[in-house]
This record gives structure tokens, sequence and C-alpha cells, in this order.
């Protein structure tokens, strides 16, 4: 969902500034780029474009197994249901800058490059701290925040914040677990992992899950452990020639916005099957209008630029994703 449209009003314009709408015009596209490459939160949510003023999320529980039939026998009819159906509906968002004609006719143009470079700057940091604050909300085990008098919920399809230890399958009743209080550990996490490989869906099935990414916030203390629980072939702080299962199976990712919204969390970490969050819907970034960029010539005579993009996030499925170090939540 990469990109922006640029949008110049008509042309009495041109006499004014239209030898320079071009090249920041060509400075906020080729910034649009590189911001999408270099998105963390596009690494964990998955992008969803938006026809409507919402989208709905969910679907059916799974049928019945096969069951061995004897010759000639009856066809069995196998039963399932509409599932946890969760609706996120879209935000707009909105920013400026501005470029006075007196900076064009002083020629500056070092100024004319640092306004789009800090609207883009700030459309960037807008995003990546809006999906962050998601995230961290969330393993605070809070269900909702509020942001400039808008609410936006972090709970899943079936109402529980997306990380917690009362998620219920929707046919099964049986509690899963998806929050613990444990401390990173390479023990916490080969137990973590396999606690998300034993991960049932809503009738009981096991799914099938394959945790293969770390996501932690940019604090000293848990990179130091989670590298030492997967850096080494050997088991780490042994001095035999154990082998470290751990080794090669996971890759990291570092998100320092989400240092900003773990409140008093010191050191939470979340496991992720990276092929299950791409392909389903457990973290969702919605996008229903690209950032829009409008440029026009305003009664005192600067250029002014507008932007304006339609977008939120939120969650449905909690099984893609397994929290540790919170403070409340199951024990491994």
């Amino acid at each position: 969902m990469a990109g922006i449209i640029i949008s110049e009003s008509s042309g009495r314009n041109d006499p004014l500034f239209g030898k320079w709408q071009a090249p920041i015009a060509s400075f906020l596209e080729k910034r649009a780029e590189a911001i999408d490459q270099g998105s963390i939160a596009r690494k964990i949510f998955r992008e969803v474009n938006s026809t409507h003023y919402a989208e709905s999320y969910g679907g059916m529980t799974a049928m019945g197994d096969f069951e061995p039939s004897p010759e000639n026998g009856e066809y069995p009819v196998t039963d399932y249901e509409v599932g946890y159906m969760k609706v996120i509906q879209n935000v707009t968002w909105k920013n400026s800058f501005a470029i006075s004609k007196e900076i064009i006719d002083d020629g500056n143009l070092i100024e004319m490059k640092r306004r789009p470079q800090a609207f883009m700057t700030a459309y960037e940091r807008t995003k990546e701290k809006f999906f962050a604050r998601l995230l961290g909300t969330a393993l605070q085990g809070k269900t909702s925040f509020i942001l400039n008098k808008q609410t936006f919920d972090t709970t899943g399809a079936d109402g529980v914040c997306v990380f917690s230890n009362a998620h219920k399958g929707k046919v099964s009743k049986k509690t899963l677990v998806n929050a613990f209080t444990d401390e990173f550990s390479a023990e916490a996490l080969g137990k973590a992992a396999t606690a998300m490989q034993n991960m049932k869906d809503d009738n009981d099935n096991t799914m099938g899950l394959t945790p293969d990414t770390i996501l932690i916030p940019n604090i000293e203390g848990i990179k130091a452990a989670v590298w030492t629980a997967i850096g080494s072939e050997k088991i780490p702080g042994s001095s035999n020639n154990d082998y470290n299962y751990q080794f090669g199976n996971w890759n990291v990712v570092i998100w320092p916005y989400l240092n900003d919204f773990i409140g008093t969390l010191t050191a939470p970490w979340i496991i992720l099957d990276s092929k299950y969050m791409e392909e389903c819907d457990v973290a969702i970034m919605q996008e229903r209008e690209k950032l829009t960029v409008t440029s026009h010539i305003a009664s005192n005579d600067a250029n002014e630029w507008k932007g304006r993009t339609r977008y939120t996030g939120g969650f449905v499925d909690f099984r893609g994703m397994l929290a540790g170090g919170l403070a409340v939540g199951g024990t491994l």
C-alpha cells in the first residue's frame, strides 16, 4: 500500500511558485518510498486495503473432521458456525506545512527542503507511534486508549484484550492463554514456543503454529537476554556440548517506538508466527486513503501543502502472538 498522491491547484500558481512545485512533490514521493521500506509496523501488522468507512473481520469456525465410513455408508454431516467478529473503523489524519513567498524570493533551498522533509518525518513518526501504541497498550493489559478525543480499542474479535489469559474458544469454551508474566530467558522462550505450537482453534483443534520471530522494545537488558538465549549453538551459560535448539530458529525485531508505550513494564517480549501474521487477520494495518498532499496558494501568498490520509489499526485473532514479561497473565 506504499505511495503518496500529489495534487496541485490550478495553473494560476505557476508564475509564483510553479518552478518549485515539481521538486517539492518529487521529494515528498521519494521520502514516502523510503519511509515504507523502513517501517517496523509493517513487519508486524498485516496491510489491508479498505473500501468502506469500516471493515469487518472474522469468519466461520472449523468444520468437523472426516470420519471413517463402512462400505456404502452415509456421509456424515459436520457443522460449523460464525466465529468471533471484529469491526475496525477508519480514521482521518491531517497535517500541513507552508513555504512563504519570501523563502521562494530569497531562493532559500535549504528551508524549502527542510519543511517537506519534516512533514514526511512527522507522517512516518505518527504512523509508527500509533501502531506501537496499539501494541504497547495491549501489552499493558488495557483494552483501549484515547488519542485526540478518539478511542482506539486493543481487543481481539473475542472482545478480550489481545494479550490475555481469559480467551475462550468460540465452540469449545476452553480457556486459551497468550499472556504470561515470565521474564525472558532461554527456558521461558522454549516454553512459550511450545505453548504457541500447542495453541487450539475455536473448536479445540491444534493449529500447528510455528513461532519464528521475537519482537522486543529497544531495552538493553532484554536485548542481552534474547541474544544470550538464541545466539549460540551451545546451551547458554553451559560448559558442556549440549546443542541449543533455539539457535538459528528466530528472527529478532527491535522496535524503539515500543519503549514509549509499555507503561511500567520493564521488559515485555512477544513471539510471533510471521506466516500466520501475514496470511491471517491478527494485527491489522487498515488503509482507506493513501497520503494525499494538495498544494495551493493561500491568501497571504504562502504556498500551502496540506496532507490527509485515512487509516487505522486493530486486532482480530490473538493466536498469532504470545507475550511474556507482563504484569498480568499465566505462568509458563
